[in-house]
């Protein structure tokens, strides 16, 4: 597949921006940071049913790059990620002006009290226990979108 045919079939909301097109009418974009090929694909599938555009990346690393780049409506951050931790990439996202206010939800297999309240504290907005099932992730997401009306609050580009 081309770059050009790419943009086409699923272009993002930055690519929009630069064709000068609104997007405030188009579906929510959710970034899928999950380093687990099963479980990415499940999240990625359920997402899409459901009416969503979706980024993937594998690695804490990728995801920080992209949730930078293409600043999507929410983020779906698994915690222990190859390249870079989950717990660093919501803590950079928090701190850097274009990112600070894109919800960040949690997944994640660390389920003890001290594990969720440091996932607080990184920066993320709520917490999923794994294993996740694809409703309730759509319910968390939809409780976030309903509060930004549906649009990023970061920095009024969408």
């Amino acid at each position: 597949m081309t770059v050009v045919s790419t943009v086409l079939t699923n272009p993002s909301a930055s690519v929009w921006r630069m064709l000068g097109i609104k997007t405030e009418s188009m579906k929510p974009t959710i970034l899928v940071i999950e380093d687990n090929p099963d479980s990415r694909e499940m999240l990625v599938d359920a997402l899409e049913f459901a009416g969503y555009a979706v980024l993937e990346a594998g690695d804490g690393e990728e995801g920080e790059r992209k949730a930078k780049a293409e600043k999507p409506h929410v983020i779906l951050l698994d915690i222990s990620l190859p390249v870079k931790a989950g717990w660093d990439v919501a803590r950079d996202l928090r701190r850097d002006e274009a990112t600070r206010n894109i919800p960040i939800i949690a997944l994640t297999a660390h389920t003890g009290r001290e594990d969720r309240d440091r996932v607080l504290e990184a920066g993320c907005d709520s917490y999923l226990p794994k294993p996740v099932k694809p409703r309730d992730v759509i319910q968390e997401i939809e409780k976030y979108l309903t509060q930004s009306g549906g649009t990023p609050s970061s920095d009024g580009n969408e």
